[in-house]
C-alpha cells in the first residue's frame, strides 16, 4: 500500500459528512444520531469535519438547542481533540440560561481555557442541581477543588438527573481517565458515593464507582467484593464481575459472562441488550469470556454487527485465526454496506491493510452513514502511513459509528 493510499476516498466522505451536518441542521432528522457518531469518530483524523462542526455548534448554542445529538458529539469531539477553537464557543455557551447544557460542561472537565473559569463559578451557584453539580464536577477536574460542596449537592439529585448526569457527564469521564487528575476523582468520591447509595442499575453503579476508584476510593470495590457472598444468589455473578472491573488482578471467580449479565452491566437500559462488558472482557483477554464470544461468531455468514465483532475480538485476542475466514467473507461479500465498512475496518486492524481499503474505497459513496464513516476512518490511517494500526474497533468507536451511540 502506498502512502496516500485512499486520500481521494477520505476527501469524499468528508464533503459528505460536512453536507450531512449542513442539512441536519435546517431539517432535524432521525439519521441525526447515526451523524453525530461519524462525525465524531472521524473529527479527530479530519480537520474539514471538525470545522463544520464547530459551525454547527455556534448555530445551535443561538438556539439553545443543547439536547440535539449534534451539539453533544461536537462539543466532545472537539475536547477530545484539544481544539483551541473549543474554549471560546464553550464561553458563549455558558453564558446562556443552562450554561451549555451537561455536554457543555462535560467538555468543559477537559479544556484548561482560564476564561471558563467565573461562568463555571457562576453555573456551580445555579437553582438546578444538576447543573450545579456538572459545573463543580468541571472545575474539580481543572484543579478547582470543590468536594465538599459537591458532596452538598449529590443528595439533593433527583433520580431523571442522576441518570442524565451518569450518561451525559460521568461516563465521558470513566473513558477518558487516563486524562483526569486522580485529585480530580479524589474530590469526587465523596458524592460519588451518596448517588451510588441511590443507584439501582449495576452499570451506572460501575461508572461511579470506576471514576471514585480511580481516585482512589476503595469503597465500591469492597461493597462488591462484600455482595459476591451475600444477598440474593441471582446476583452475585454480576457483582463478581464489578469486583473485576474494579480490580483486573483479582479475576473473576470462575464467573462467565452470559448476555443477561452482559446487559446488567451496562450503563445503558437492558434492554438493549449492550455487549460492551463482554467486549471489554475480551480485549483483556479474558479466557471466561471465550464461550460467549464463540456463541456469538457462530452465526453463518456473519449477519449482524456483534457477531462479527466477536470473530475479530477471537482472531486478535484468543489466537483463532479461522474466524477470520467469516471476516473475509462478510467483507467481500454482505449485502449491508454498513457490514462490509465494518468488517474491512477489523481486517485493517488486523494487519491485512490493502484489502481492507480495497473494500472500503468504494463505500466512500454509499448512502450509508456508518459505511461511509468506516471508510473515513479506513482511508484517514493508510494516508498517515503508521506501523502499527490504532484500535480501529475500540468501543467507544464501534458505538458511535455502528449505532449512534455518542455518549
Amino acid at each position: 500500500m502506498q502512502k496516500g493510499s485512499g486520500s481521494s476516498a477520505l476527501v469524499a466522505v468528508e464533503k459528505r459528512i460536512s453536507l450531512e451536518i449542513e442539512r441536519s441542521l435546517a431539517l432535524r432528522t432521525d439519521l441525526e444520531p447515526k451523524l453525530a457518531g461519524a462525525a465524531r469518530a472521524l473529527a479527530g483524523h479530519s480537520l474539514p469535519i471538525r470545522t463544520q462542526l464547530l459551525a454547527a455548534l455556534r448555530e445551535l448554542v443561538k438556539k439553545d438547542a443543547f439536547e440535539r445529538e449534534l451539539y453533544g458529539a461536537g462539543v466532545r469531539a472537539l475536547a477530545e481533540t484539544a481544539d483551541k477553537r473549543l474554549g471560546a464557543l464553550l464561553t458563549t455557551a455558558l453564558k446562556t440560561d443552562d450554561f451549555g447544557g451537561l455536554p457543555a460542561l462535560s467538555a468543559a472537565c477537559f479544556v484548561s481555557d482560564a476564561a471558563l473559569a467565573p461562568l463555571l463559578a457562576r453555573a456551580a451557584g445555579c437553582a438546578k442541581t444538576q447543573l450545579a453539580f456538572a459545573a463543580e464536577v468541571a472545575r474539580s477536574c481543572r484543579g478547582e477543588l470543590t468536594g465538599p460542596r459537591l458532596f452538598a449537592l449529590a443528595p439533593r439529585i433527583k433520580e431523571a438527573h442522576r441518570i442524565a448526569l451518569c450518561v451525559d457527564l460521568l461516563l465521558p469521564l470513566s473513558l477518558r481517565l487516563d486524562a483526569v487528575p486522580q485529585k480530580a476523582c479524589a474530590s469526587l468520591a465523596d458524592a460519588l458515593h451518596v448517588l451510588r447509595g441511590s443507584e439501582r442499575h449495576l452499570g451506572r453503579w460501575l461508572v461511579m464507582a470506576e471514576i471514585a476508584h480511580h481516585g482512589g476510593d476503595d469503597r465500591g470495590l469492597k461493597e462488591a467484593i462484600e455482595r459476591t457472598t451475600t444477598g440474593p444468589d441471582s446476583s452475585r455473578a454480576a457483582w463478581a464481575l464489578v469486583a473485576w472491573a474494579l480490580d483486573e488482578k483479582r479475576g473473576t471467580g470462575g464467573t462467565r459472562p452470559t448476555s443477561e449479565l452482559v446487559a446488567r452491566l451496562s450503563h445503558r437500559p437492558s434492554a438493549d441488550r449492550d455487549t460492551a462488558f463482554l467486549f471489554r472482557m475480551a480485549e483483556r483477554k479474558v479466557d471466561v469470556a471465550r464461550p460467549m464470544l464463540e456463541a456469538l461468531a457462530r452465526t453463518k455468514p456473519l449477519g449482524d454487527d456483534v457477531a462479527l465483532r466477536a470473530s475479530f475480538m477471537l482472531v486478535k485476542h484468543f489466537d483463532r485465526p479461522q474466524f477470520k475466514d467469516e471476516i473475509v467473507e462478510a467483507a467481500d461479500a454482505s449485502e449491508r454496506d454498513d457490514l462490509r465498512a465494518l468488517a474491512a475496518a477489523a481486517l485493517f486492524e488486523l494487519g491485512d491493510r490493502d484489502h481492507a481499503l480495497r473494500v472500503a474505497e468504494p463505500l466512500a459513496a454509499s448512502d450509508d452513514i456508518a459505511a461511509q464513516a468506516w471508510c473515513g476512518l479506513i482511508c484517514a490511517l493508510s494516508t498517515n502511513g503508521a506501523s502499527k494500526a490504532p484500535s480501529l474497533l475500540s468501543e467507544p468507536t464501534f458505538r458511535r459509528v455502528q449505532w449512534g451511540w455518542i455518549e
